[in-house]
């Protein structure tokens, strides 16, 4: 367990190196909910306290920082286990689906936030797995999913989606 000056230390170091590839970056950074008790859950609070009193002090050192909230969201926008996976540790699909759109919502722009929107739709269908591949509306679904994908093709490199997909047709 480090303190928090040494994060900080630790962190001067990154920047000064990061700004020699890139003047112009920005960072987002975080304390991670997900929760880490191999020792017990009193070193895990300390341990969160640390990190989080470390990220506040660079983010108010560094105008270029912003400190995104992924732990207080767990902690208390959805801080019921329903949101925790099994091993109520980590967080489940619902909580990590929730703090990504936190995320994006607080740093992305409207044409990013359109295009992860549009991005998870494809994605969706990628990960379709038909008991009739064969049918007529497969055919039809996977023929629909090809045209929406063929939007993106000058803004990402589509082919191993659209090799998938084309496949997939018979």
């Amino acid at each position: 367990m480090l303190t928090p000056e040494e994060i900080i230390e630790y962190f001067d170091r990154f920047e000064k190196r990061l700004r020699e590839i890139n003047k112009n970056i920005g960072i987002i950074i975080t304390v991670s909910p997900v929760r880490h008790i191999k020792s017990t859950l009193e070193t895990n609070s300390l341990s969160k306290a640390i990190l989080r009193y470390a990220t506040d002090r660079i983010a108010t050192t560094y105008d270029f920082v912003k400190y995104f909230p992924s732990y207080e969201i767990m902690m208390d926008d959805l801080r019921d286990y329903r949101f925790y996976k099994p091993d109520m540790l980590h967080p489940n699909e619902v909580a990590i689906e929730y703090i990504w759109n936190r995320l994006v919502d607080s740093f992305f722009n409207p044409e990013a936030q359109h295009f992860i929107k549009k991005w998870t739709k494809i994605r969706k269908a990628l990960g379709h797995r038909s008991f009739h591949p064969t049918s007529k509306e497969h055919q039809q679904f996977l023929q629909k999913t090809i045209e929406e994908l063929k939007a993106f093709k000058h803004q990402i490199d589509i082919h191993e989606e659209l090799a998938y997909l084309e496949n997939q047709l018979i």
